[in-house]
């Protein structure tokens, strides 16, 4: 496996286990329990798109690891675009649900290119300083302090947070249920937020462990 699958490889990881802990955090609300196994679905396939969303900008950081930070502008564009595509299969993906979504992206994307932004730069950083034979535990522990890169991966998926919480709002539902959707986002946001300040710890101590 190359470098660039095995970051791929080692994120999907990451998000899975991240998924996995929201999910059993949304066990301590009552309605989310009677709602839990077609919610679980859900956020798996709204994972899997991330996911395949994510690969897309280690794959171009991979490949222009050297380039400038200005010239990677029009391919933020590009990958916000991709990113759209990808969007419509979920949203053809979600139509077993009995919901509409209509994805709003005046709500989302500034949020979602600020993640592309800071993957892109990191991942960059990485590869300038991934050489033979150095392996990425070694990587990441030269670039960074334990607790710098605890804060990077907390902001990486409290950006991931912040645009599933505002996906939510797409979601078309009776007006008189708004309030309990509203009240539900709300609950799976800080459920998504104490899961990534969980990993975020325990992967920044496990890559650290043994210096």
């Amino acid at each position: 496996m190359d470098k660039a699958g095995l970051l791929c490889s080692v994120n999907r990881f990451m998000m899975q286990e991240f998924s996995i802990r929201t999910i059993d955090k949304l066990n301590d609300y009552k309605l989310f329990k009677i709602l839990l196994p077609t919610f679980k679905t859900f956020l798996e396939i709204n994972l899997e798109k991330e996911v395949e969303k994510d690969s897309l900008v280690i794959q171009y950081a991979a490949k222009k690891a050297k380039s400038s930070q200005a010239s990677h502008r029009s391919a933020v564009t590009q990958l916000l675009d991709k990113a759209r595509v990808i969007d419509q299969k979920f949203v053809q993906r979600t139509s077993i649900f009995p919901i509409a979504i209509n994805i709003r992206y005046h709500d989302i994307e500034r949020i979602r290119q600020q993640r592309i932004e800071l993957q892109i730069c990191e991942v960059c950083k990485l590869f300038n300083h991934w050489q033979h034979p150095l392996g990425l535990r070694a990587v990441i522990t030269n670039l960074y302090t334990q607790q710098q890169f605890r804060e990077l991966l907390k902001e990486v998926l409290h950006l991931y947070s912040m645009e599933t919480r505002m996906l939510s709002n797409s979601i078309e539902i009776p007006r008189i249920l708004n309030m309990a959707r509203d009240s539900l986002g709300q609950k799976l946001f800080n459920s998504m937020e104490r899961s990534a300040d969980e990993i975020s710890s325990e992967l920044s101590i496990k890559n650290f462990a043994h210096i």
